[in-house]
């Protein structure tokens, strides 16, 4: 990507190792344009596409582009972007409140598709965020009613409310 001048931002897992250092993931997940995926397309083989996403192999990785022409991933893309240093170099990430939206919109679409595990998995990731840094949710709710309908946004306030609950220690 940096040798063909690729605009992009890291998102999904690869871009929670920036946050949080114990987790997995198998793929690698980039929000794009279409235009800078033009660039990228004759370097990887295409598996699959729609409107929002092309899934593709390099070399034996597998490559989510998350397409910008979706409002969510553009308005992350453009506002919500930092920069972490890899092992590899520096590349652009998105910001733990773009992580959030970004989990929030998957685990709607997981929901709907009956893949209640994946949608744990994703609701686990957001639950440790929500445990190791302070969330401005005032934020995350006010730009979450630009994507999700006022149902939505509630469900993801239960959870959120669950998660923020006290711990303890249950082998004391």
């Amino acid at each position: 990507m940096d040798e063909l001048d690729v605009e992009f931002c890291i998102v999904g897992g690869i871009a929670y190792l920036a946050y949080i250092q114990d987790r997995n993931t198998k793929d690698l997940d980039i929000l794009i344009s279409v235009k800078e995926l033009e660039k990228v397309r004759g370097h990887v083989k295409v598996i699959g596409e729609d409107v929002n996403f092309t899934n593709a192999d390099f070399e034996g990785l597998c490559v989510d582009f998350l397409k910008t022409s979706n409002a969510l991933f553009d308005y992350v893309h453009k506002n919500e972007v930092t920069t972490y240093e890899f092992a590899e170099g520096n590349y652009p990430v998105a910001t733990i409140n773009g992580l959030i939206l970004m989990r929030f919109d998957s685990i709607i679409d997981l929901y709907q598709k009956g893949k209640l595990m994946k949608a744990l998995y994703y609701e686990r990731d957001l639950q440790v965020l929500t445990v190791v840094f302070d969330i401005d949710w005032d934020h995350i709710w006010t730009v979450s009613k630009k994507f999700f309908t006022d149902g939505q946004i509630n469900e993801f306030k239960k959870m959120v409310s669950d998660w923020q609950k006290p711990r303890r220690n249950r082998f004391e």
